[in-house]
């Protein structure tokens, strides 16, 4: 029974290929930074440690970092306290691979035709998108919310596999 409920949902997760082994790659590399922050940076507390994680492994994990910030009642304390920086202040994607987005999505004269000026410190970083303070041509002050590079790719791909987990340990 449960090797047929595998197989039936394996499809999904095994139609990913290579986005599933890149992740998986991206993954490793995530958990292997914060091991040597463990031994290098005095041995953080559990909580900082584990926030540290769920952001370098990006959306889909902060989007799980943000339910833990969210939901005193359900989590310590401490891992409430420690990922509420989940909410707003992540580990923002340096601007210059911001502007590719832009430039794709607006064409590459955005900035004459569109903005005068965009400020590259980020307002807010969070799970999906970061903010920016921008000026129009116009000379109006505005807000533009940029999402992450790969987001689309890293949320199918992590749900697919956190499907694939779910149905094994079912």
């Amino acid at each position: 029974m449960i090797l047929q409920t595998i197989y039936k949902e394996l499809p999904s997760a095994v139609s990913l290929g290579y986005n599933s082994l890149k992740r998986l790659r991206q993954t490793a590399v995530a958990l292997g930074r914060t091991g040597m922050d463990y031994v290098t940076d005095g041995r953080p507390s559990p909580p900082v440690l584990l926030r540290r994680s769920f952001e370098r492994m990006g959306a889909t994990y902060i989007k799980i970092g943000q339910l833990i910030a969210s939901s005193p009642t359900l989590f310590p304390e401490a891992y409430v306290k420690e990922f509420q920086r989940c909410l707003d202040s992540t580990e923002p994607v340096p601007f210059r691979q911001m502007e590719k987005i832009l430039s794709k999505e607006l064409g590459r004269r955005y900035l004459r035709d569109i903005f005068s000026d965009i400020n590259p410190e980020p307002l807010a970083s969070a799970s999906i998108a970061q903010v920016y303070a921008a000026t129009l041509v116009t000379g109006e002050d505005v807000v533009i919310k940029i999402q992450r590079p790969g987001v689309q790719d890293i949320l199918t791909t992590d749900l697919s596999l956190l499907l694939l987990t779910a149905t094994v340990f079912e």
